[in-house]
């Protein structure tokens, strides 16, 4: 689907596209600032058009579109998780260089004990870093 770069600090591309034999409902695409991608079906053209002529599109969008409508986040091309490629979604390697955003959720327990261990030694850190900024400032308080 073709996109159009928006001047909203909120959107950064919208894209519609009619559905096939119905001129009166769409899916509407949106790309983020964050460059996550976002399909919303079933959008009214009418809708799509209020958005596009909207003052404020970020707020007509969170206002009138964003809870409104059946969506799902899409996945880069050639992503092995993707529901038409991987239906029953299951973590499948893609290989270096995908950069979905599906590979930054963390895939398997291994990689949850490891970063639940990093977790608990940052605790740890910022703990032993409380304890020496109140003794410090016990030291420097005036009775």
């Amino acid at each position: 689907m073709e996109r159009k770069v928006i001047q909203s600090s909120a959107l950064a591309e919208v894209g519609y596209k009619l559905e096939l034999g119905n001129l009166e409902f769409g899916t509407l695409e949106v790309l983020f600032p964050s460059k996550a991608l976002w399909r919303y079906y079933g959008v009214p053209n009418a809708t799509y058009n209020a958005l596009m002529a909207a003052q404020s599109l970020g707020q007509y969008f969170a206002t009138n579109i964003r809870a409104n409508f059946r969506a799902e986040r899409v996945h880069d091309e050639g992503c092995n998780f993707g529901p038409v490629s991987n239906p029953m979604k299951t973590y499948i390697p893609c290989g270096v260089g995908c950069r979905c955003w599906c590979h930054t959720i963390v895939k398997s327990s291994e990689e949850k004990k490891s970063h639940g261990d990093f977790d608990s030694k940052k605790a740890a850190e910022i703990q032993k870093i409380k304890a020496q900024v109140k003794v410090r400032a016990e030291k420097n308080r005036i009775s």
